[in-house]
This record gives structure tokens, sequence and C-alpha cells, in this order.
């Protein structure tokens, strides 16, 4: 998956001055362009403007920049799931966070997405990493529901973990929309994700009753 280069002669530079961040979304460029497994450290460094040694003192294969990727992103989803959390109106504030990524976000940023997912699907690390980012936003979305459940703002006796997985296969077929389709009408979009997210919140989106435990003993 690396190329043969090795790191440049000399102390290594260190990993927070900046770069890290240049060099993740030159990745980012790069991978949604050629696919994570065409392009290379050296395609990286070029539109990061390095010498491809220097490239390796930051991150030592692709897989390393995928997961810097996923540190930004998980700074991201923590930051939307406080203002959720600290939103007066819930679902003014959820718009507003969808909306980001279904019209502000550049489509590149999804079709990136689905070239990492294909590419975990064959690699065991980058596996690795989509399972770990999962189990963080399944974590992140259960917290919430349950604050939610306290505060009285979704329906009674919400199944929480239906709740989880029919929104995260919700959002990421939407994320898969935006990826695949050329004319994806974001704002369109954002109305009917918004009415399935309050519906799956207010419980109208339900499995049946004997399929499994009540939303508290999911969430234990």
């Amino acid at each position: 998956m690396t190329s043969t280069l090795q790191p440049e002669a000399g102390t290594p530079l260190p990993p927070s001055d900046g770069r890290r961040d240049m060099i993740v979304q030159a990745a980012r460029d790069c991978f949604a362009r050629a696919g994570f497994h065409r392009a290379t450290m050296r395609d990286v460094a070029q539109v990061a403007g390095m010498s491809p040694g220097n490239i390796y003192r930051y991150f030592p294969s692709k897989e390393a920049m995928v997961e810097g990727m996923c540190q930004q992103d998980k700074q991201v989803m923590r930051a939307n799931f406080a203002k959720l959390r600290d939103g007066v109106d819930l679902f003014a504030v959820m718009a507003a966070v969808l909306r980001h990524h279904l019209v502000e976000e550049p489509r590149a940023r999804f079709i990136l997405l689905m070239e990492i997912w294909a590419e975990a699907a064959r690699n065991p690390h980058l596996a690795h990493i989509n399972a770990e980012v999962d189990a963080q936003v399944r974590a992140e979305l259960r917290q919430f529901m349950v604050m939610l459940q306290d505060r009285h703002m979704v329906a009674p006796g919400l199944n929480v973990e239906f709740a989880i997985t029919a929104l995260l296969t919700f959002i990421t077929g939407l994320f898969r929309r935006r990826a695949l389709e050329a004319n994806f009408d974001g704002e369109a979009e954002l109305a009917m994700a918004l009415s399935v997210c309050r519906a799956i919140l207010q419980g109208a989106i339900a499995p049946d009753a004997a399929t499994g435990p009540n939303s508290r003993n999911a969430a234990s």
C-alpha cells in the first residue's frame, strides 16, 4: 500500500506543527480523486507541497492518513453532538447539522467516504478503523438518546438500539446517495431526512413489540 520511499535524513518534524492537517486534507483530495488503492504517498506529497520523504515523518502509511482523517471527523462529531445536547430546539439544531452534510459539504467528501468503505472490505486495518469509528458513533448516539429520554423529548419506551440502527442506516444511505448522485438535491432531501428522524425519535418507526428489549435495558 505504501511506496518504498524512506523519510529524509534529519530531525523528525513535530507532529503538531500544523502540517498534519495539511497532509490529511491532501490525502482526502487524492483518495477521493484517484481512489485509496491507486493514490500514492508521492501523490499526497505533491498535493501537500512537501517532499515524499517528509510525508513519512508525519504518516508512515496511507492507513495512518485515514486514521488522521478519522481523528478530525471524531472532533467534528463530538462538536455536533454537543450542539444537539445543548440546543433548546432539538430539531432546529438537527436541521442545521443535516444541512451541513447534505447541502454545504462538498460531494467529494462523500465520494471519499465510499472509497474508504470499499477499501475496508479488503483491508483489515481499515476495517478495524471503521469499526472503531462506528462504535464511537453508536456510543455517542446511545448517550444522546438516554439524555433525550430523561428530558422527555422522545417517545416513552423508545427502543434505543433500534433507533440508533435505524438512524445510522438511513443517514448512511443518504451519504451514499450524496456520493453517487450528481444531481442530488440536498435541500429537498433535508426535509425528508428531518421527517424520518423525527418519526424514529417519536416511535412512529419502530420494531415489532416482541422483537427486542425496551430502550432502558438495551441502553444499559
